[in-house]
């Protein structure tokens, strides 16, 4: 298994709040999966930001963009 660190930014429509973090995981093999790793930051991370805002947020429409990826050491 190998680790990596993702800088992100996740916005979700209506709310007027971008998130700016870091997010781990580990998964097998050299290459990075963006789609995976974008769908655990919206389901697992972003999706606590914004409902500090909206307690409704669904996961499925927060938009994750991935700015870097590197191996976490």
């Amino acid at each position: 298994m190998i680790k990596f660190i993702a800088r992100f930014k996740a916005e979700y429509p209506g709310i007027d709040a971008v998130q700016h973090s870091c997010f781990t995981w580990q998964q097998d093999g050299e290459v990075p999966d963006k789609t995976i790793s974008a769908n655990q930051i919206a389901h697992t991370t972003a999706i606590h930001f914004f409902r500090m805002y909206d307690e409704n947020v669904d996961p499925d429409k927060i938009f994750v963009i991935i700015d870097k990826i590197e191996k976490f050491k």
